[in-house]
């Protein structure tokens, strides 16, 4: 089982921001109010290194909160950590330190995460170079966080790359972008597991109907709040009309899965890139898909572009893009919306600010009758040093008014230690 220890300091690198109220009063009339810094959460006893908050995950308060790294050694073992804190900002927060079994160095755990609404069922993904990828599941009965299951497929094919589950946390699955198959190499899959009477089984593997060489599906995913629409990102060939990737949408009905759509941008302005970051909203209605290689104003500025289904199907929503573009500044490397999806979150990683190079920002979004509106710019209260990646990772709430921003390059507790 997984060593499981309970840290009694209350420190658990993420910012977090909160707004304050509902609306705001403007010229044109009342509007959402843009977010403001409430807390710093760094892990007290992370070290030179562990870049803690390369992964994280929240739930639909934003009260619990997950950071990981596979970076992290525990007991002199370079396996990867997760830390989790519990009743973040209210009386009794606490925080536990989630190190897997039988660790062994490069173990790559923590590899992503996910959590459910409620903050009782956590997804770790854990993908060894040298080893059988596996991905863990956890379970907090209101005083521990115990490992409740464990599940490998194929050695190889780099299940747990990335993860996702349902707000119920009955539901989630794994991307697997290594996948081989007959005569096809890589085509990547996407696992699906669900909790029935007896405990969690395999209900289903998806793959999409025009699968090709090293397709890598997978390798990015989101999964609706319901639990009933499922998206993967894959590449596709250079030589397609829109090479710079597809979305595949997934639907789960009458107890099957089924491909219902297959989304790209509208104009390709990179090859590859696109959906290496995804977001849902809670019905499935809104996804986002960033894409750090867009480079339509400067080389690798990014963009990310929203989605919305209708009766009639899936249509383009919007482009949003960074203010001022900046070559390297990888906007769109996470994104992250708020359950009826009209509040979007944009992390930039690269950003250069106050003449700090990849200090990163978070830029955050509202859709109002008019469509998609930057409302704020984010960057982390404090520059504690030139590339610490505020952004890299952006998680929020439910609501939208409480969300995280990792910074796992921040020297915190030691050079690079998040």
């Amino acid at each position: 089982m997984s060593a499981i220890i309970r840290t009694m300091a209350l420190i658990p690198a993420l910012y977090g921001y909160l707004s304050a109220s509902l609306t705001c009063l403007s010229a044109s009339g009342q509007t959402t109010c843009p977010s403001s810094p409430s807390q710093l959460l760094a892990p007290i006893d992370s070290v030179n290194g562990d870049k803690a908050g390369f992964v994280s995950a929240v739930d639909n308060s934003g009260s619990v909160v997950a950071i990981g790294t596979a970076a992290a050694a525990h007991a002199g073992v370079r396996s990867g950590v997760v830390w989790v804190r519990t009743r973040v900002g209210q009386v009794g927060e606490a925080e536990w330190k989630i190190v897997p079994a039988n660790a062994f160095d490069f173990m790559n755990f923590a590899a992503s995460l996910a959590l459910n609404a409620s903050g009782n069922t956590l997804i770790v993904g854990c993908t060894p170079a040298f080893a059988v990828e596996r991905v863990f599941v956890y379970r907090f009965d209101g005083q521990q966080w115990n490992e409740e299951w464990v599940v490998s497929e194929t050695a190889g094919d780099d299940l747990g790359y990335s993860v996702a589950i349902s707000a119920a946390g009955d539901v989630f699955a794994a991307g697997a972008p290594m996948r081989s198959e007959c005569c096809t190499i890589w085509p990547g899959g996407i696992y699906v597991y669900r909790r029935g009477a007896t405990g969690w089984y395999r209900e289903a593997l998806l793959v999409p109907t025009d699968v090709v060489l090293n397709f890598h599906i997978g390798n990015s995913i989101a999964m609706s709040g319901d639990g009933r629409y499922l998206a993967g990102r894959a590449f596709v060939s250079q030589n397609s009309p829109v090479p710079s990737g597809a979305v595949y949408i997934f639907e789960h009905n009458a107890g099957a899965w089924t491909q219902v759509a297959k989304l790209q941008e509208p104009v390709a302005y990179s090859n590859g890139g696109f959906g290496m970051a995804l977001a849902m909203a809670f019905d499935g209605r809104t996804l986002v898909a960033g894409n750090t290689s867009d480079s339509r104003f400067a080389p690798l500025n990014g963009a990310a572009t929203i989605f919305h289904r209708t009766i009639t199907g899936w249509a383009f929503d919007g482009v949003v893009l960074p203010i001022p573009p900046i070559p390297g500044g990888y906007f769109g490397g996470s994104v992250s919306l708020n359950s009826v999806g009209d509040r979007l979150f944009v992390g930039e990683v690269g950003a250069i600010v106050a003449g700090v190079d990849d200090a990163g920002r978070v830029d955050e979004f509202h859709r109002g009758a008019s469509g998609w509106t930057r409302v704020a710019s984010h960057v982390a209260p404090a520059l504690t040093a030139t590339g610490a990646g505020f952004g890299k990772v952006v998680r929020s709430s439910a609501s939208g008014h409480r969300w995280i921003a990792s910074e796992p390059w921040a020297d915190f507790n030691g050079i690079d230690s998040g």
